[in-house]
């Protein structure tokens, strides 16, 4: 085995992790003082029309092939304990103290976004950040030609959203959701203002997203230089050992995928999955059990990551 090929198994196992935080690059706290200004008198989620011109995905919206973003409700009761959670777990949180975290639950909203509906949508300007309470949503980018490639899959106890600190800059990622989820969010002038108060947020942010940036230059050198047979079988074996359940038979992911959200994942496509899948089939690698793929020789999948120098 290469070294190269090594260190793409690491990159593969320690970049696909629920504690993923970010979608862009960092801030400048420069910054701070000007999007605080404009937002004095806009303390509630922006509700000003998205790109005219385009199709929209509204909240309760089960329209899956256009993705597009939507506002948020003001919390309800039985969320509360819901949203002191997710808020005192969170990394950009570190530090601060209690009566900074008051201010951020008091704040906080959440509501329950339906399949297909999206947070945000490549191009677009957004003022709030987002925190996954449960269900799935799935980051990716997306080509005027209608490829797509997923990021990740955003699970409970993830966050995203933060690009909208340095003001109205676009997103560079589409988040919609993949499984109903509950999605706690947090305006952007809260965010500023807890950042006055605490400049422990910047610090906290500006090191999560150079450790998540390097991660993703590491990803995406494995998906320029490493055959999609490799690709796949790294990205399924993450998959199995974050959301796998073993059983006497094997390891059965647990989380319900298509050959096309592979396709996504590994950037191939559909049909090239379904060979590779379906060879691996033949060999005894695996299988379908309903909806879902059973591992049934996860050591000759690993096998997979090796490749032979021409």
């Amino acid at each position: 085995m290469y070294e190269a090929l090594s260190r793409w198994r690491l990159v593969l196992r320690s970049f696909f992790r629920r504690h993923y935080r970010n979608d862009q690059w960092p801030w400048l706290a420069s910054h701070h003082q000007k999007a605080t200004q404009r937002d004095q008198k806009a303390l509630q989620p922006d509700e000003s029309p998205h790109n005219v011109g385009r199709n929209h995905c509204k909240p309760g919206s089960s329209d899956t092939h256009v993705i597009q973003p939507s506002l948020f409700l003001v919390c309800n009761s039985p969320f509360v304990s819901d949203i002191s959670n997710m808020i005192s777990r969170c990394s950009w949180f570190e530090g601060i103290p209690r009566e900074g975290l008051e201010q951020l639950i008091a704040a906080a909203s959440i509501k329950r976004w339906p399949v297909g509906s999206c947070l945000h949508t490549t191009g677009e300007t957004t003022r709030s950040v987002f925190g996954v309470s449960s269900g799935r949503v799935r980051l990716s980018m997306s080509s005027a030609l209608g490829h797509e490639f997923t990021i990740i899959d955003l699970e409970s106890g993830a966050w995203t959203g933060h690009q909208c600190l340095i003001g109205d800059q676009p997103r560079m990622l589409t988040a919609q959701v993949i499984e109903s989820a509950e999605i706690l969010s947090i305006s952007r002038p809260v965010l500023l203002d807890i950042g006055e108060q605490y400049p422990v947020l910047y610090r906290n942010l500006f090191h999560t997203e150079i450790h998540n940036s390097r991660r993703f230059y590491e990803l995406t050198g494995g998906m320029l230089f490493y055959p999609l047979r490799v690709r796949l079988a790294g990205r399924l074996l993450d998959l199995l050992e974050e959301n796998g359940q073993v059983m006497d038979t094997g390891v059965m992911l647990e989380t319900r995928l298509s050959q096309n959200d592979f396709a996504h994942l590994a950037m191939g496509s559909r049909q090239r999955v379904n060979k590779i899948f379906r060879e691996w089939n033949e060999r005894g690698i695996l299988s379908m059990e309903g909806d879902n793929y059973l591992v049934t020789d996860i050591e000759n999948l690993r096998l997979e990551l090796e490749i032979e120098e021409e």
